[in-house]
């Protein structure tokens, strides 16, 4: 199944193109098949980018019986690209025949794992007829204001429209972090205040002067510079991608896309239903419909206020410009012709979970303690993150989620970077979503309901002696998971509604029968479900029994060896054990949605250690990233020995340190090492300058020589279960500034290291050949 990824931007002349190329040979070095569609009608197209000649283009497919396979252009690199060149414009002007023998040719393009499509700049109607159909599209800004509010004219004519997919933001051609982190917050801050689409990061990439270099050589970045900057982050992009889809995005195969383009593009007149139908591979998705499709000929855009879209932190956003509108459609916004279809039947099966889950589950990522019983335990704690963990087991051949005895074994023994990109992604969805499906009161008694019914679900069975009192547990939870899609749709729906759409989601996971009857069946009449298995009258009791504050007499007649003072027990006993279970998680008031952002902008430009090849190239990457994010000047790596024991000096930010700490050993033994007390607490230690006196530890008076500048700071390298080593960061005034305001984005920044050097194998960090000393 192909993934297709729409790239555009608002504006021309952001670096688009470059990134997509770049990205492809990314992927392609990450040993996924990539094709590079390059639907960029510019100047700057793919294969004069990378100096190479294309004999035939789309025009010859469309108007000289050419086939996909004749003009597809194979380069060096392992990618694919398809010369897009006037064709594109093109396609406008095509039959509904014609048209639909092109998207036959598309669809059956079938052997790539990822497919970007190029798009030109602005809002034509070729760019919107590219976005509209795609699950996901990732817009390209920058800094400036014209990019800002090209961008923003962008999302408001996909908002205008109905737009259902994802968007995604990456900011190119940042001087700093800082100034991406403001760009992207500006941006964002006027998206969520006047348009109902949401936007979430996709990435930064960082001015850098091998960019330009690399088009005057009419070669990839990616291999002229490999260890550049924007590298470095466009390595960090696509491990995004990869991630995103890794915990299972729904279904966007090339089939799918361009069924959804051909709805989208083609008259309903020319085209014939069955033709349509016959480009598909698999079972038919909801898409647009659109009878015509000219932008052109739409009343001119109303862009935002350039002065609303700047990025100083002291300026408050000012009103939008008279007549523009929240993305409802009026004031000229929807393209001519455009009617959005959507079914009766509520499709989207996601939904979020209440803060104090979204908080704890974010801690786990951020602090690196993804890894135990605790992150499975919060999983199975909520009914959002178990339909998750349901949908990755899934994916994944031979697994098998059917109870809670089974979720949990698949969930401690499967990959931690799939756990922790679930997990992001519902945190993701939680903070950056506009607008949610539920408030925030609503989602806690949502929570607590499930929860309680779960809990009085697997007593009932354990009491009657049930044999499968976890598939009781896991029927519980779920009971009404049914209710989402509907609330995510604004549509109000029945018992018999969300139970049926509820058992039908289960049904395509792995589930067993009796749990997805359990579900199915909840809301029957009591005369009905005396006649049911025991998990249907479990679940049926365990429900009324969460909902009423006493439980009445009929429920207990539903089991021969249950009373009503037994059920009034176990109602007091579970809602006890909610409280604690909410108890047990965070509920803090500080700003998930800034942390989140920081934590995304870190891994931005920091990609996981899959990336890189060896570890000297790993400790490099940690180097620039700290001091790209903080400014500190020089940077030394201590890592423990094999044995535990001892700090070894194992690389350096500058061959002086690395000459004069050349064979630096300290043992651990020398507790008040400002070093050794950092890797022990796990806490970042400072030593001031001016604080150093005769009593001070020997040891830290010779690193702060060495060091020098205002002080010296220690960053551990330590997880929940794994100790690396530590850091010593050379830090000038502008350094503590920067210490002193982010320490948690610092200790992020160190989990993320500590991960990635965890992953590399213990031999090749101790390894003479490791070049981690050069």
């Amino acid at each position: 199944m192909s993934k297709v990824i729409v790239i555009t931007s608002g504006k021309g002349g952001v670096g688009k193109s470059n990134i997509c190329i770049n990205t492809a040979l990314r992927l392609s070095a990450m040993n996924y098949r990539t094709c590079l569609f390059d639907a960029d009608l510019g100047l700057a197209n793919a294969n004069i980018l990378l100096g190479l000649e294309q004999e035939y283009t789309l025009d010859d497919v469309i108007f000289n019986d050419k086939g996909l396979k004749d003009i597809i252009l194979s380069t060096p690199w392992g990618f694919d690209i398809i010369p897009g060149s006037s064709g594109v414009e093109k396609i406008a002007n095509l039959s509904g025949t014609k048209l639909n023998q092109l998207v036959r040719s598309f669809s059956q393009l079938s052997d790539y794992d990822y497919f970007l499509i190029d798009t030109a700049s602005g809002i034509s109607q070729n760019v919107i007829s590219f976005c509209l159909p795609a699950h996901e599209t990732v817009i390209v800004l920058t800094p400036e204001a014209t990019s800002l509010t090209d961008a923003y004219a962008l999302l408001k004519v996909l908002d205008a429209n109905n737009y259902k997919g994802r968007v995604r933001i990456l900011v190119n051609n940042c001087s700093t972090v800082q100034l991406a982190k403001k760009t992207y917050s500006r941006y964002k801050k006027v998206v969520d205040k006047h348009l109902s689409v949401s936007v979430s990061p996709a990435g930064i990439i960082l001015r850098d002067p091998c960019f330009e270099k690399a088009v005057s050589q009419q070669k990839p970045l990616l291999e002229l510079y490999p260890q550049s900057v924007a590298a470095t982050c466009i390595h960090a992009f696509a491990s995004n991608i990869v991630e995103e889809w890794d915990v299972g995005t729904e279904d966007s195969s090339l089939a799918t896309f361009w069924q959804r383009y051909l709805q989208t593009y083609c008259p309903k007149t020319d085209t014939d239903p069955k033709q349509a139908n016959d480009i598909k591979n698999s079972e038919e998705e909801p898409g647009t419909e659109l009878s015509t499709l000219d932008t052109r000929q739409a009343p001119p855009v109303q862009t935002i206020n350039p002065d609303e879209m700047l990025y100083t932190e002291e300026q408050t956003p000012s009103a939008l410009p008279s007549g523009t509108t929240h993305g409802d459609g009026k004031n000229g916004m929807t393209v001519p012709g455009y009617t959005q279809q959507w079914p009766s039947h509520p499709t989207n099966t996601d939904f979020n979970s209440p803060k104090h889950i979204l908080h704890t589950a974010f801690q786990l990522i951020s602090q690196g303690t993804i890894a135990g019983p605790h992150t499975t335990d919060l999983i199975l704690n909520d009914p959002a993150l178990t339909l998750q963990a349901l949908k990755l087991a899934s994916l994944v051949p031979g697994s098998h989620g059917d109870n809670t005895f089974n979720l949990r074994i698949f969930l401690e023994t499967s990959s931690l970077s799939k756990i922790r990109s679930m997990l992001l992604k519902a945190v993701m969805d939680g903070a950056f979503s506009q607008p949610a499906v539920m408030d925030e009161p609503s989602l806690i008694q949502f929570w607590q309901q499930s929860k309680c019914c779960a809990i009085l679900a697997n007593e009932l069975a354990i009491h009657i002696k049930y044999p499968f009192p976890d598939d009781a547990y896991l029927c519980g939870l779920l009971l009404n998971i049914g209710k989402f899609p509907f609330a995510a749709s604004a549509t109000d729906c029945h018992h018999d509604d969300h139970a049926a759409t509820g058992a039908n989601i289960l049904r395509s996971l792995p589930v067993n029968t009796m749990i997805c009857d359990g579900v199915h069946f909840h809301h029957y009449p009591e005369e009905q479900i005396k006649t049911a298995f025991d998990l249907v009258r479990i679940v049926y009791v365990a429900n009324q029994v969460a909902k009423e504050q006493e439980p009445r007499q009929t429920l207990a007649e539903l089991f021969d060896d249950i009373t009503i003072e037994d059920l009034a027990t176990m109602q007091r006993r579970a809602k006890q054990v909610v409280q604690q279970a909410r108890d047990e998680y965070s509920n803090s008031d500080s700003n998930l949605g800034q942390q989140l952002m920081n934590y995304l902008f870190i891994q931005g430009i920091m990609p996981p250690v899959s990336t890189v090849n060896h570890v000297s190239d790993c400790l490099k990457t940690i180097v620039n990233s700290i001091q790209t994010l903080f400014g500190f000047k020089h940077i030394i790596f201590f890592l423990l020995d094999s044995h535990k024991t001892t700090l070894e000096v194992k690389g350096a930010s500058g061959d002086h340190l690395h000459h004069q700490l050349h064979g630096v050993k300290i043992s651990m033994e020398v507790t008040d090492c400002l070093l050794v007390k950092a890797l022990t607490t796990g806490d970042i230690e400072f030593l001031d300058t001016h604080s150093v006196t005769e009593k001070t530890c020997l040891m830290d008076q010779q690193l702060n020589r060495i060091l020098g500048n205002t002080g010296v700071l220690g960053l551990p390298l330590k997880e929940e279960n794994r100790e690396i080593g530590v850091l010593a960061c050379s830090i000038d005034k502008h350094g503590l500034q920067a210490y002193t305001a982010k320490q948690e984005q610092l200790l992020q920044l160190a989990t993320q290291a500590t991960r990635d050097l965890a992953e590399l194998s213990r031999t090749a960090l101790h390894s003479p050949n490791s070049g981690l000393d050069n």
